[in-house]
């Protein structure tokens, strides 16, 4: 059995507005609903997931895959089962990925191949013509060579952000390719935090605990929601440009989240805002993690990609499998805005207005979820609940 290492980094997205694309941002939302909802099986503490990451390096991986192993990818990853429509959608994601406007979004896709393995032509022209990915040779019987050559190329694509995704251990004789895409998003709020106003202010980590928090303080018009639903108020804050902006849906009760997190994939969907003044309080926060997806996608009914049962001949002409998909994210939300960035891995055997009058208070002095989304479609999404 040949094996092949796929790895991914993730940041943002501008979609246009098409059937292709409109069908992608609904299957987005429900697979990041999935992927969360699997992960806290597993999770106490906070969440960060980079979902777009993930569904980019494996569309790029079932553009290789064949029957059955295609079939589970495109349901497990809420895709359509058709290569063309796959690629079309693609194909507009990769022209609109990339942006140096008032925020920066970079996202970059690269297919190292072992030297001398044969990559079938198709699977080359659709990596290179609908995921505008780079393809380079590479040696990887030098595992620590080609380890930090790899993983030299991520750190440079999210801006030093994720590091070592890939460790010698990952790569072996047995390697033929390593998949990569790298996403990257820093962004500015419209209206940002004074630094001066931040303070020292608890945040309370269940009804009776509670530890002091560098909490951040604005007043300002922002798009804001009150969901009896859920027992919950949603705040959505623009960065500069207005076409990505940060979502935080926070309970009423300082034990709700359960509650939010278990109505997720209406949660993620855009309610209908009122634009008020509100006194906005959120706490600095950086959290970083790391995530084996294959049990997840798993539990997603992508089942044979990971066994010998693969089939991925649409790829290269020897058997190959999953070996391993990890994810590696990093978010951090401070006055100026966010920094955010994602590495996933998969791994295949072979300011300035003047202060309005305060309408209503938004306080996240207690554990809330949080996304961001670049139009329709959810970037990041996670929780914090601890410090």
């Amino acid at each position: 059995m040949k094996f092949l290492v796929l790895l991914t980094f993730g940041v943002v997205v501008t979609l246009a507005d098409t059937n292709e694309l409109l069908q992608f941002s609904v299957g987005n939302h429900q697979f990041t609903a999935d992927v969360y909802k699997e992960l806290l099986k597993s999770t106490t503490g906070n969440v960060l997931i980079c979902p777009l990451s993930a569904e980019i390096i494996l569309a790029l991986t079932y553009a290789g895959a064949r029957g059955e192993t295609a079939k589970q990818m495109a349901s497990g990853l809420r895709l359509p089962d058709s290569s063309e429509q796959i690629q079309k959608i693609f194909t507009k994601l990769a022209q609109d990925l990339n942006s140096e406007q008032t925020y920066t979004l970079n996202s970059a896709n690269k297919v190292y191949v072992k030297h001398g393995y044969p990559i079938n032509q198709q699977f080359k022209d659709v990596a290179v013509k609908a995921f505008n990915a780079d393809i380079q040779n590479i040696d990887f019987s030098k595992t620590k060579e080609a380890a930090d050559e790899i993983n030299k190329w991520v750190s440079d694509k999210t801006q030093n952000y994720i590091q070592n995704l890939l460790s010698p251990a990952d790569i072996n004789s047995a390697t033929r390719a390593v998949l990569v895409n790298a996403l990257f998003f820093q962004g500015k709020w419209s209206v940002p935090f004074e630094t001066y106003l931040t303070a020292k202010k608890p945040f309370y980590l269940n009804a009776n605990d509670h530890i002091d928090v560098d909490m951040m303080t604005m007043v300002s018009l922002l798009n804001y929601y009150e969901w009896p639903e859920v027992d919950a108020k949603v705040l959505e804050m623009p960065y500069e440009g207005n076409d990505v902006s940060m979502t935080f849906v926070l309970p009423n009760e300082k034990e709700g989240l359960h509650r939010i997190e278990e109505n997720l994939e209406k949660v993620l969907e855009s309610p209908k805002y009122t634009r008020i003044s509100v006194d906005v309080s959120i706490p600095r926060f950086k959290i970083e993690t790391s995530i084996k997806l294959i049990p997840i996608l798993q539990a997603l009914g992508i089942k044979d990609a990971f066994t010998g049962n693969a089939d991925f001949s649409g790829l290269g002409s020897k058997p190959l499998k999953i070996d391993e998909v990890v994810q590696k994210n990093f978010v951090e939300v401070d006055e100026q805005g966010t920094k955010a960035a994602s590495a996933t891995g998969v791994f295949v055997g072979l300011s300035a207005f003047p202060i309005p009058k305060v309408q209503v208070t938004f306080t996240a002095d207690h554990p809330f979820l949080y996304y961001i989304k670049k139009g329709n479609v959810i970037l990041f999404a996670g929780r914090v609940k601890q410090f």
